[in-house]
C-alpha cells in the first residue's frame, strides 16, 4: 500500500468512524482519483473536514451534487413503494438507503440504482406496471434474476431473486434460505422516509452475496466493504447470536 492509499484509508476512517485524524502533507489528486474509483468522494470529503484538513472545493461541489442526487432518488423511491402498495405487491428494498442508514451521515453515501426484490410471481406485474408495458428489452433480459428500467429518471433494478445463484448445494442453498425473505421484512426510516427491508438475518447474507458477485464479475469497490462494516457494526451480540 503506497502512502496515497493510506491516506485514503485514514480520511474513510475519519468519515464511518467518526474519528478526526488528520494528514500533512497529502497528495489531494491522487486520493481524489482513488475515492471517485471507489464511489465514496463525498466520505473522503467528510473525513477531510472531520480532520480540519484543507478540503479541495471540487470535493465540496461533488458532495453537494451526490446529496441532491441521494434526495431525488429517495423521492422516486417513495413513489415506487406507493404503487408497488397500491397493487398489494409484496417487496423489499435492497441495498441503497437500507444500509446507507446506518452511516453517521447516510446521504454522504452515494445512492446507484433502487434495487427492489419482489415476490416471483409478482415480477412480471411490477415491471408492467412500472413501465406500461408488457414488452421487454432483450438486453435487459440477459439478466436472470433482476429486470432494469427508468421510472422518473432513475435506474429501478426490479428482483425476483436476492441474486444469481450459483449451480449446486450451496446456490440451493442459498435459494432456500431467501426463499422467505420477504415473509417478515422490516421498516427503515431515514428522515422523511420510510421504505420496507429485509430483516437483519437476510440483510447480512445479501449484503455479503452481493459484494461476492461483484468481487467474482466485476470488481468490489470499497463503498460495498464500507456497506457490510457498517451494517455489522449496527448488529448487537443477541443478534449475532
Amino acid at each position: 500500500m503506497n502512502n496515497t492509499e493510506k491516506n485514503f484509508i485514514i480520511l474513510l476512517k475519519n468519515a464511518i468512524s467518526q474519528k478526526n485524524n488528520s494528514i500533512s502533507d497529502i497528495d489531494y489528486e491522487g486520493v481524489e482519483k482513488i475515492a471517485l474509483n471507489h464511489l465514496c468522494l463525498p466520505l473522503i470529503c467528510d473525513g477531510a473536514a472531520r480532520g480540519r484538513m484543507n478540503v479541495p472545493d471540487i470535493w465540496r461541489k461533488h458532495s453537494l451534487y451526490v446529496v441532491a442526487n441521494n434526495y431525488k432518488n429517495l423521492n422516486v423511491q417513495s413513489n415506487v413503494i406507493k404503487i408497488l402498495n397500491e397493487h398489494n405487491i409484496k417487496f423489499a428494498i435492497l441495498k441503497g438507503i437500507t444500509v446507507s442508514k446506518y452511516y453517521p451521515e447516510p446521504l454522504y453515501r452515494p445512492l446507484g440504482d433502487i434495487d427492489i426484490l419482489v415476490e416471483p410471481d409478482k415480477y412480471d406485474m411490477a415491471i408492467d406496471i412500472l413501465t406500461g408495458s408488457s414488452e421487454r428489452d432483450s438486453e435487459r433480459l440477459k439478466h436472470k434474476f433482476h429486470y432494469g428500467l427508468m421510472f422518473e429518471n432513475v435506474s429501478v433494478e426490479i428482483h425476483k431473486y436476492v441474486t444469481e445463484y450459483s449451480d449446486g448445494e450451496r446456490g440451493a442453498l442459498l435459494a432456500d434460505f431467501f426463499n422467505s425473505a420477504l415473509d417478515n421484512i422490516a421498516i427503515g426510516e431515514y428522515d422523511c422516509f420510510s421504505f420496507p427491508m429485509l430483516n437483519i438475518e437476510h440483510q447480512v447474507i445479501s449484503v455479503v452475496s452481493h459484494i461476492e458477485r461483484h468481487f467474482r464479475e466485476h470488481k468490489t469497490t470499497m463503498r460495498m466493504v464500507c456497506d457490510f462494516a457498517m451494517l455489522t457494526q449496527s448488529i448487537t451480540a443477541e443478534q449475532w447470536d
